[in-house]
């Protein structure tokens, strides 16, 4: 593989510069994309720092009290004095206007649809000043902090691999181009501090390996170690992972029968570099806390693991791990397309297992010193990093709830060395060409990840284009609805369901809406599906949108389409029923009359049945001289429908329903009902009666015939005490101002006979 890099460094230069510019560009393109504060934890890192930059002191965190940094304000400072330096001249007042919190964010369930924005207001465009251009400073530093931890990845490369440019590149290049670690270090995150400072430390450690070799180890090595180990102890509590990393590799490394005393005495320098780098910060926390690591409040925030991790619980959380650690975007809820992610545990499983069995190759013979001299190289001492650091992530899996990839970017560099030795060993069983392709392939296509989540994902799932869920006209497909609700939103049409579903399923649902005039507050859209006797059968309540597109950001005139997936409770009835309506969180009192409960829920500005589902719609075609058509009904008690083609059995003292669909002319002013009754079989009396308004459309929508379908649900309350024996179900419809019955057109008769029906 040398031979690929005839010029020699030059190329290797050339390379690694390339492979950095990449990596800047894609990440300032992420820092730039991403909304405020949607990266993990970025709202309360970002208060921290803002909180310093303001002149105030350290947080103090309390148990039962906590400021807008949260679980973060018990973090060591280093990365938020550093942030806070360089913002401390930038008006950061204002904060409370970006930071308006999503109450239906899906935070860490990525596979619910939906609802992918913490903030509310994501998808709107915020200028470069103040609370937005400090976030964004923040962003920059750890896009230079993660730039650096790629540079530093090289490094160590080039002390596991001193004579394969190839292999040092391909590690360089997949630290750089894996999509969540770009991601990341485009956020204002403390994780980019101990990150880099980790990457530095492993570089120290492998120089120092050879310094030791040689016997040229210097009291300035031994203080530049404690120094860089002080730093990461003040950036995250991970940091101190890298303590017993640093005594392993001496331990390894020098020989202590020769050299004890300049050991210790260099033990004792680095020591001491780190107590006064880092030292004052861990005795703050025993006089604050009574725990000089302060986890105690942090876990206090942010909840402690109650139910003891099973094995599949832990099968569930290491599946996590690993799909976040190559790319989950947001606050955990994004997810790139699934295959990707099989992928990717094929490249972690080639690369361990190659990994694993190189090293017990070049265990030539089974002795201490062979496992020794392993353990010591550049890529055991990597290995013994991410061991450490896994034992620390799983520690906090133990006690909290939830772990994330990116706890383990502290040991990326060690990652991408050990990646790579494994690799290489498939590698050798491939011709050159493939070696080749192999090389180039993988990082390319981490790469590509990277920037479909930039191009595609991210502004799908924030809304970030202006105009996305605009459409110019309604669909061919869609029914007319015609209702408003509050100050001038109307439900233009809906694209509805047409099928039966399932326990467990989703039901889609297609609405379209437009404001007449900009709203002024944020109410949440609630759709709920009823079956015949009014019991919830599935229920959604989100942001208009999924979330990305509230009232207040909504244009005048423009017409607006969501596609949402309504969760089934149970297998859908005979006949159901869809409820649209908003609600107002923040209010406790009824907006309007006649509203029904909404479980788990506020109360309803207003709710209107838009559409009825049937097994199966029994035609009945009875065209009336006012315009009005009926085209079909169904019959039924509670969930079962019956049949109309004979005479109906029915249970005496039951509700019955009835499901009429009508065909009307729009643009008509004229308001008519429907009249329903019960009349005992041979009289001509009727025991039973139920009268409704007919809906009439007040115009034709774009794109809509003159003549629209929709549904109409009415129910007779059959009297306990009445008779058994026959009777027959008749309609008639009428106008509610004269009260002149429609009649039939060419039967010139007012009543039609919908079913005999025989009472028990």
């Amino acid at each position: 593989m040398d031979s690929l890099f005839a010029d020699g460094d030059a190329v290797e230069r050339a390379a690694v510069s390339l492979i950095l510019t990449l990596f800047l560009l894609t990440g300032l393109a992420y820092s730039l994309v991403v909304p405020p504060f949607e990266t993990p934890d970025e709202l309360f890192h970002y208060a921290f720092a803002r909180h310093l930059a303001a002149g105030n002191g350290l947080p103090v965190q309390a148990a039962e009290k906590t400021g807008p940094w949260e679980q973060e304000g018990s973090q060591p400072p280093l990365y938020y004095s550093l942030v806070a330096l360089v913002t401390a001249g930038i008006d950061q007042t204002g904060l409370a206007d970006y930071a308006v919190r999503n109450p239906r964010a899906n935070m860490g369930d990525p596979h619910r649809p939906g609802n992918k924005n913490f903030m509310l207001y994501s998808a709107q465009s915020a200028p470069l000043r103040g609370v937005n251009l400090a976030l964004h400073v923040g962003r920059w530093i750890s896009l230079i902090l993660g730039a650096l931890t790629v540079i530093f990845t090289y490094l160590l490369a080039r002390y596991a691999f001193p004579h394969d440019r190839w292999s040092r590149l391909l590690a360089t290049s997949l630290a750089a181009t894996i999509p969540q670690f770009i991601f990341i270090s485009a956020s204002l995150s403390n994780d980019n501090l101990i990150t880099f400072t980790s990457a530095v430390a492993l570089v120290c450690l492998a120089a120092l390996r050879s310094r030791a070799r040689s016997h040229h180890l210097q009291r300035r090595h031994w203080i530049g170690l404690g120094f860089i180990l002080g730093l990461a102890a003040l950036s995250k509590l991970q940091g101190l992972g890298l303590l017993p990393l640093t005594a392993a590799a001496i331990l390894l490394n020098v020989r202590l029968k020769t050299a004890w005393r300049r050991v210790l005495e260099g033990a004792v320098l680095a020591g001491l570099s780190v107590l006064i780098v880092a030292g004052w910060w861990y005795l703050r926390n025993v006089e604050l806390y009574g725990d000089p690591f302060g986890t105690q409040n942090l876990l206090s925030v942010t909840g402690v693991r109650v139910d003891p991790l099973t094995f599949q619980g832990l099968f569930g959380e290491l599946r996590g791990l690993q799909m976040s650690f190559f790319g989950i975007f947001g606050w955990f809820s994004i997810l790139l397309p699934p295959w990707t992610y099989t992928l990717f545990e094929l490249l972690t499983v080639l690369a361990a297992v190659g990994a694993l069995i190189t090293w017990w190759q070049t265990l030539r013979y089974p002795s201490l010193i062979s496992l020794r001299q392993q353990l010591g190289s550049v890529t055991g001492i990597s290995a013994l990093w991410v061991l450490i650091s896994l034992a620390l992530l799983a520690y906090w899996i133990s006690v909290a709830q939830g772990s994330q990839g990116r706890l383990l970017f502290p040991a990326i560099s060690g990652l991408a060395v050990i990646a790579v030795a494994g690799l290489r060993f498939w590698a050798g069983f491939l011709p050159l060409v493939a070696r080749i392709a192999l090389g180039v392939a993988v990082p390319l296509g981490l790469w590509a990840c990277s920037l479909y989540a930039l191009a595609v994902l991210l502004p799908d799932s924030y809304g970030l284009d202006g105009m996305a869920g605009v459409v110019d006209e309604l669909p061919s497909d869609t029914r007319p609805i015609g209702k408003m609700y509050g100050d001038g939103v109307e439900l233009v049409a809906a694209r509805l369901p047409d099928r039966e579903a399932f326990a467990g399923e989703q039901v889609p649902l297609t609405l379209y809406f437009r404001a007449h005039q900009k709203q002024t507050r944020d109410h949440e859209l609630f759709v709920h599906l009823l079956d015949a006797a009014g019991e919830q059968i599935g229920n959604l309540t989100t942001q208009p949108g999924w979330g990305v597109r509230p009232l207040t950001l909504w244009e005048p005139g423009l017409l607006y389409e969501d596609d949402y997936l309504i969760p089934l409770d149970r297998a859908s009835p005979a006949l159901a029923r869809v409820y649209v309506g908003f609600t107002d969180p923040s209010s406790t009192a009824l907006e309007s009359e006649g509203l029904l409960p909404v479980r788990g829920g506020g109360p309803r500005i207003e709710s209107r049945v838009i559409w009825t589902y049937y097994k199966r719609l029994d035609p009945l075609p009875v065209e009336f001289d006012t315009g009005i058509s009926l085209v079909g009904f169904a019959l039924g008690q509670g969930d079962a429908q019956l049949a109309t083609k004979e005479v109906v059995e029915i249970d005496g003292a039951e509700t019955i329903w009835v499901a009429l669909r009508w065909e009307d002319e729009a643009g008509s002013d004229i308001s008519y009902a429907a009249s329903l009754r019960l009349y005992a079989a041979g009289e001509g009396r009727w025991v039973v009666q139920e009268d409704a308004d007919l809906l009439r459309s007040g115009g034709a929508p774009a794109g809509q015939s003159a003549r629209t379908q929709y549904d109409k649900l009415m129910q007779l309350a059959v009297p306990a005490d009445i008779p058994t024996g026959d009777y027959e179900l008749r309609l008639t419809v009428y106008n509610t101002e004269t009260l002149q019955p429609a009649v039939q057109v060419g039967v010139w008769e007012p009543e039609v006979l919908l079913a005999r029906i025989r009472l028990h």
